[in-house]
């Protein structure tokens, strides 16, 4: 199981957990998967020094809530 599975598998399970994938090998069979996938983007390596880099599919706002600990 890779990384986008296992977010995938998360997600299925109830687990919404906000996850970034960072990268300096994506294939473009890789982005599709992440674009399709419930992680909130991906960032490609190397990383710009005047930006974030280039990211794939950026959620504007990211809500983080907080509830009891299991």
């Amino acid at each position: 199981m890779d990384g986008i599975e296992l977010v995938d598998t998360l997600k299925r399970n109830g687990l919404r957990i906000p996850t970034s994938f960072i990268t300096a090998f994506a294939t473009v069979r890789i982005r599709e998967r992440v674009q399709a996938s419930a992680a909130l983007c991906m960032i490609e390596k190397p990383i710009e020094h005047t930006g974030a880099g280039k990211a794939v599919r950026p959620r504007a706002r990211l809500r983080m809530t907080t509830g009891p600990r299991r």
